[in-house]
């Protein structure tokens, strides 16, 4: 079930795009890997993982270290679902058109949390920008323009 998803970035050059089993994102940073993996138990799912990574020389090659976010939840593909880095921060952004918005990031305490992202709520963030494009019609009374 890997797709291939186009960037979809208007007039910013680079934005993320999903992750997808296939295609692993690299964090903003570069520090972390969000991989992608599919399950199924009554129906088809999709989970993620973020792995730690670090430079193995000057170039472009990254070694992974280890899994530092495995979030049980799971994510139903009967249901339009993203799984993506934020544009700018190490945040895992994932849209479930069963279940939301979310987003995990690092915490204060050092340990990934997960919120949801709540229209006009306290902790809204900018969504990434394939987000804002692709969910436009449907949901802009969450995204700031």
């Amino acid at each position: 079930m890997a797709t291939r998803v186009e960037r979809v970035c208007g007039s910013k050059e680079e934005c993320s795009v999903p992750a997808t089993t296939s295609e692993p994102q690299k964090s903003p940073s570069g520090l972390y890997e969000l991989q992608i993996v599919e399950g199924r138990d009554d129906a088809h799912y999709l989970q993620f993982q973020v792995l730690s990574t670090t430079r193995q020389s000057d170039s472009e090659i990254y070694k992974t270290v280890e899994t530092v976010l495995v979030p049980e939840e799971k994510f139903y593909t009967r249901h339009r679902t993203y799984i993506m880095w934020d544009d700018e921060e190490d945040r895992v952004w994932v849209y479930s058109g069963d279940v939301g918005i979310f987003f995990w990031d690092m915490a204060a305490s050092g340990q990934w949390e997960k919120q949801i992202c709540i229209p006009r709520g306290e902790n809204v963030r900018d969504v990434p920008i394939f987000l804002k494009e692709v969910l436009r019609e449907q949901f802009h009374s969450c995204f700031y323009d």
